[in-house]
């Protein structure tokens, strides 16, 4: 029988199969950019657009094996998942596209495997997975953009369902968490009123009020910026909310910090800019909306409330309504 002869240092050479090489944590998009993510509980991983995400959501991997007969064009892989402190594998079951709770394998005796798929270039930036028990298929997306699926492969430029993109992790939490009272420029303090699911400029004494209280935590940006990622959350009644960026409103969502963020846009992420040069005020651009232009925290003066709205940033006006001053609470 052909395959692997094991040593006590780990695999040796034999005559065909596969070794673990690497592992890389990605973000996998379809063609609408909607990320594969699957639902604790379900085998069946599907696409969502950020907003639809979740903090707890699946981390999904890719591994990299060596073949042992020859390097070859194609690279061989393995994708899996962690949800919780469970790991997942994507396997072809019965032409369908499912994930099994199992390890990864460092060590595959044979030349084909249901969770091996050869990785390959194509005509645009997206990826062509083809599945080494199937050839002749590849993975992609069903024309809802929804289902993670098999199809024929007929090299179709035109063939958007095709176009699955891999892309590394966007941003990473840091362990630097510090608070804040967040006052306008017109010395009222930002109160959280998470009952309505909205924030409002009070013009308060904020030390008697924890729903004044807001929490700045950084992130890393793998693609580093001119600008400090950070997540703006606060704590009412012991449960915990996260600034949230919608369109043209922000609102307060019960959620707990994610340790990372897989999306280079993130209804999250804001970066906090300082207003201007020489100033002590900051600014804190939304990471979404981004094809559409720049959007920034801000108040409406015609607004009786004074909501935490999201407002267009134009570089050439010199908008107080996006001026935040960041008193330390002691």
């Amino acid at each position: 029988m052909e395959g692997f002869f094991l040593s006590k240092n780990g695999p040796s050479v034999g005559t065909n199969g596969f070794i673990l090489d690497g592992k890389t944590k990605v973000v996998i998009r379809n063609f609408q950019k909607d990320i594969l993510t699957v639902q604790r509980g379900e085998t069946t991983p599907t696409f969502k657009s950020d907003s639809h995400l979740i903090a707890d959501q699946a981390t999904f991997f890719l591994n990299t094996y060596k073949k042992v007969t020859g390097n070859g064009e194609d690279l061989p892989v393995a994708i899996t998942c962690k949800i919780g402190n469970k790991n997942y594998l994507l396997c072809i079951e019965n032409n369908l596209v499912i994930l099994k709770e199992s390890e990864l394998p460092k060590v595959i005796t044979s030349e084909t495997s249901e969770f091996i798929f050869y990785k390959r270039n194509s005509f645009s930036e997206a990826t062509v997975f083809e599945p080494s028990v199937m050839s002749g298929f590849y993975l992609a997306c069903s024309e809802d953009g929804r289902d993670l699926i098999l199809k024929p492969y007929y090299g179709d430029k035109s063939d958007k369902t095709a176009e699955i993109t891999v892309a590394m992790l966007a941003f990473k939490g840091t362990k630097k968490r510090t608070s804040h009272y967040l006052q306008n420029s017109n010395k009222d303090f930002l109160i959280a009123l998470p009952e309505e699911s909205i924030a409002t400029f009070e013009s308060k004494n904020p030390e008697t009020d924890e729903k004044a209280v807001f929490y700045l935590t950084t992130y890393r940006d793998t693609s580093p910026a001119n600008s400090l990622p950070v997540v703006i959350s606060c704590q009412v009644n012991k449960k915990n909310y996260l600034l949230c960026a919608r369109k043209d409103s922000v609102i307060l969502k019960q959620s707990e910090l994610p340790e990372e963020i897989p999306t280079k846009t993130s209804e999250f992420i804001f970066y906090m800019i300082n207003f201007s040069h020489g100033d002590n005020g900051f600014r804190f651009e939304s990471s979404v909306n981004v094809e559409s232009g720049k959007f920034c925290l801000a108040w409406n003066h015609e607004d009786p409330r004074k909501k935490l709205i999201l407002k267009p940033y134009r570089k050439e006006e010199t908008d107080e309504t996006m001026r935040f001053l960041l008193i330390e609470k002691s």
